[in-house]
Order: structure tokens, then C-alpha cells, then sequence
């Protein structure tokens, strides 16, 4: 297992929070009704070319054959997707996830089991943001936000289709800007996703967002293929080389709490506390380029640009913070 940046990692997942993007290879250890792990693209779509008698279309990706089954009996194919993805069963795993602060959760799967990992935790609950809109101020909340329909919904409308996910985010534009504000606010760990879906990737732009910074992005590789590594990380991504069950035993060994304060620090130390953007000065960003010395709102204005420097540093930060933190128990 390899996770690039870990320090950092740990720390967001124990004191900060995250936000999870998860692709059909998050739930690979969930099954349904009958017993049967949830398929993933490939197997979904073998799935319903015997389902529907179309063996001449099996040699369709699954947008272009979902299109063609969806216009020829709409109701039957999506009563057969909300059957084949509500889960039944899960591995105990899962519940490791009550581990980590989780800020939000964006979800490409239409299956129900985030819902059923949180269903009989006391401590925070899922907030379906599609279902049930924004929601007041509660740290108890996870916004949830399913990109392509779910098995709860009264109506589901799920999105497989070619023209669908193109679309997805232009007939949403509410998706959308949640997706580039939560990049903005948080880290994010992509997990079981490809990213070849276009509203991601025309988030993950650093154009849709006007230069400004977005937060650490991770995202999991299980077996990758040649190559890919390297393009994740030439599109800004930390690698976490593991699958899901390793993943889901690392962060097992997490608590879910905010870090307290260490005890035996100056009290100085103890009281500080880092301002808000609207009780710092403001100046422009050419102030600082010029060589003038960095003031509160060149770091809170989340306009500076992040260099390989800060990465290391931040990384080095975390792991002198998570050191201390040891030698000094609260």
C-alpha cells in the first residue's frame, strides 16, 4: 500500500475533514438481495444484455447499450437497476468510514450503501442534498450528492446514457457548482473512479475555477495500468496505490474526533487561533509577488498559487504536528 503525502492525509482525515468522490469501485464489497456482489461497468453491462435477451448488442459500451434498452422500455430498466443495486449485505468494513471526518460525500453509484453504513451511527447522518435540498448549519450532517440518480429516490432518472452524462452537469448546474465549491473548501479522495466522466474533469480544471486554489486531491489506484500514475499525478494528484479493503483497514485505525489540545504547550500556543478572511487587511496579490512580507489574507484568500515547496512542507507539518501529538496525550 502506498499513499503519497500521508502525514497530510492523516491529518485531514482525523482534524479537518474530507470530502469522498466514489466511483463503482467503492462498493465492490456489497451485495444485493441475492447474495451478488454489485456490478461494475463491464459485468453491469453483460448483465443486461442477457437480462434483456441482447445478445446483438453486446458488443456496446454500457452508455451507448443503456440508451438503446432505455428507449425501448424505460420502466423496466431502471425497476431492474433499482432491484440489482440496493444492497442487502456489506462487508463490516465499510463502517471504518465512521472513522474519518467526512464533509461531504459526491457519489457517480446509484446503489444505497453509504445510506446503509451510516443508517444506525448516533453520531452523523447522511443529508441527500438531490432529495432534500441544502441544508441548515449541522456538523452532524454528510452531504450527500448523487451524480446519476439513486436507488431512494421516488423517481431515480438514472443516468447511464451517452448523451446523459454529457449533459449531466449543463441540465444541473446546481451539481456543478457544489462539485468546484467542495474542491475549493476541502480535500477530496477519489476512489473507484476513472475520472472519464466530462463534469468532473471540467471541475478538476483550473479554469472553471478562475485560477483560484483548489484543496489536496487524492485518488486510489487498484492495479493500476502503465502509465497512470504518472498521469494522475501530472493532473495534481496525490496516488494511493490499494484497494478498497486496505483502504477501509487503514482508516480503521482512525478515531472520529477533532484533535485536542496538546497538553503542556505554551498558553499562548493553546489560545491562538488562525482569523477569518473578513477580520484580515486586504491588499492585492501583486503586494506579495513584489517581495512586500506575506500578511493573513495572502494565505485565507485562496488565491496563491501552491508550488511542489508547499506540498513538501505541508507534508513535513503534519508529520512534525502528528509527532508531537504522540509525545503529548491530552
Amino acid at each position: 500500500m502506498l499513499i503519497e503525502q500521508e502525514e497530510t492525509l492523516r491529518a485531514h482525515l482525523t482534524s479537518q475533514g474530507v470530502n469522498l468522490f466514489l466511483g463503482a469501485g467503492f462498493s465492490v464489497l456489497a451485495n444485493d438481495s441475492k447474495g451478488r456482489g454489485l456490478p461494475l461497468v463491464r459485468q453491469l453491462r453483460d448483465e443486461l444484455v442477457a437480462e434483456f435477451k441482447q445478445d446483438s448488442l453486446k458488443s456496446l459500451d454500457l452508455d451507448r447499450l443503456y440508451d438503446v434498452l432505455h428507449r425501448k422500455d424505460a420502466k423496466s430498466v431502471e425497476s431492474y437497476l433499482t432491484s440489482r443495486f440496493t444492497v442487502a449485505s456489506f462487508n463490516e468494513k465499510y463502517e471504518s468510514l465512521r472513522n474519518v471526518i467526512i464533509d461531504s460525500i459526491i457519489i457517480t453509484n446509484i446503489d444505497n450503501l453509504i445510506q446503509r453504513i451510516y443508517a444506525d451511527n448516533a453520531d452523523c447522518y447522511i443529508h441527500d442534498m438531490v432529495a432534500s435540498g441544502a441544508r441548515h448549519r449541522d456538523s452532524a450532517a454528510i452531504d450527500f450528492i448523487p451524480l446519476h440518480g439513486h436507488v431512494t429516490h421516488s423517481e431515480p432518472h438514472y443516468t447511464f446514457g451517452t448523451t446523459d452524462l454529457a449533459t449531466a452537469f449543463a441540465r444541473d448546474p446546481d451539481k456543478f457548482r457544489f462539485l468546484t465549491e467542495r474542491l475549493q473548501r476541502k480535500p477530496i479522495i477519489f476512489w473507484g473512479f476513472s475520472l472519464r466522466d466530462p463534469g468532473p474533469l471540467q471541475a478538476l480544471d483550473s479554469r472553471t475555477i478562475a485560477g483560484r486554489t483548489s484543496k489536496e486531491r487524492w485518488i486510489v489506484l487498484d492495479k493500476p495500468e502503465d502509465g497512470a500514475e504518472e498521469y494522475y499525478r501530472s493532473q495534481n494528484f496525490f496516488v494511493i496505490r490499494a484497494d478498497t479493503e486496505s483502504i477501509l483497514d487503514y482508516f480503521s485505525k482512525f478515531h472520529n474526533q477533532k484533535t485536542e489540545r496538546i497538553s503542556g504547550l505554551p498558553t499562548s500556543l493553546k489560545t491562538a487561533r488562525i482569523p477569518t478572511i473578513g477580520e484580515v487587511s486586504t491588499r492585492p496579490l501583486a503586494s506579495f509577488f513584489r517581495g512586500d512580507p506575506p500578511i493573513w489574507h495572502d494565505a485565507l484568500s485562496n488565491r496563491m498559487p501552491h508550488t511542489s515547496h508547499y506540498t513538501f512542507l505541508s507534508n513535513r507539518v503534519h508529520r512534525t504536528a502528528s509527532r508531537i501529538a504522540l509525545s503529548h496525550p491530552a
